[in-house]
């Protein structure tokens, strides 16, 4: 990469329904964002393992392993440095303290506003445009 080139941040998308996901990846591409999609929590600490991303969208509800254990092992190998927003459609009071202790740093309910996604992406990692 040349002086001149800068990185794109790159995010882990991790939701189970694949329309979802997808306009998910389109919308983060076109703010210039690189994205990665898994569909499993299980295929989700893979990939953030093989290329460790900047931040990590995640619904809780997902098959094989759940939201949860994915954040509180991303935060058990990565710490604090990969912001992990919930977007999920669990967004009460005891469902938001389960994702704190867990290591989700900012829930947003479904159906998520995706300026609030970018907002959120934005002020946690640098994203150069």
């Amino acid at each position: 990469m040349s002086e001149h080139e800068t990185r794109k941040p790159h995010v882990l998308i991790v939701e189970d329904d694949p329309d979802t996901a997808r306009t998910f990846a389109v919308l983060l591409e076109s703010w210039g964002y690189v994205t990665q999609v898994a569909h499993d929590g299980e295929k989700a600490m893979r990939d953030a393992a093989v290329k460790r991303p900047d931040a990590v969208v995640l619904d809780i509800g997902l098959p094989i392993v759940n939201g949860y254990e994915v954040a509180r092992q991303l935060r058990d190998q990565y710490g604090t440095q990969m912001p992990i927003i919930a977007v999920t459609g669990r967004t009460q009071p005891l469902d938001r303290i389960a994702g704190s202790e867990e290591g989700i740093d900012f829930h947003i309910a479904k159906p998520a506003d995706p300026e609030k996604i970018r907002e959120m992406l934005d002020r946690l990692i640098s994203n150069p445009r």
